[in-house]
C-alpha cells in the first residue's frame, strides 16, 4: 500500500496594502502573503478590476488615469484586496515646498 501526502491548500492571501492613494503616472509595488509557508501551489494571480484606470503585473501597480480601481491577489481559490484611488495632480496647486495641496487637505479654500 502506498501512501500519498495530500498537498496543503492555501488557508489565505494578505496583502501589505488595503487603501491607498497614488498619483497619476506612478508605480507602486504590492506584496502578496500566501499562507501556509507549505501551501502546494502558492502562485498569485493578479487582477485590477478597472485596467483603464491602473494595471497590475506580478504585484506592479501602474496607475494610467484618474478614479477607482481595485486590485486583487488570488492564490489557491483564496483573495485579498487593494483599493487604489488614483489622483490626477497635474491641475492641483503646489505648496510654496512644491508639494500637491489635495481638496481634501486643511490648507484654506481654493479660487
Amino acid at each position: 500500500m502506498t501512501v500519498t501526502e495530500k498537498p496543503v491548500a492555501v488557508e489565505s492571501v494578505t496583502l501589505d496594502c488595503t487603501q491607498i492613494s497614488i498619483d497619476l503616472g506612478e508605480t507602486l509595488t504590492l506584496t502578496a502573503t500566501v499562507l501556509p509557508d507549505n501551501a502546494a501551489d502558492k502562485t498569485v494571480v493578479w487582477a485590477s478590476s478597472d485596467p483603464s484606470v491602473a494595471t497590475v503585473a506580478d504585484g506592479v501597480v501602474t496607475a494610467l488615469a484618474a478614479g477607482f480601481t481595485r486590485i486583487t491577489a488570488t492564490a489557491g481559490g483564496k483573495t485579498a484586496a487593494c483599493e487604489i484611488t488614483v489622483i490626477d495632480n497635474r491641475n492641483l496647486p503646489i505648496d510654496q515646498n512644491g508639494n500637491v495641496i489635495y481638496p481634501d487637505d486643511d490648507y484654506g479654500t481654493f479660487n
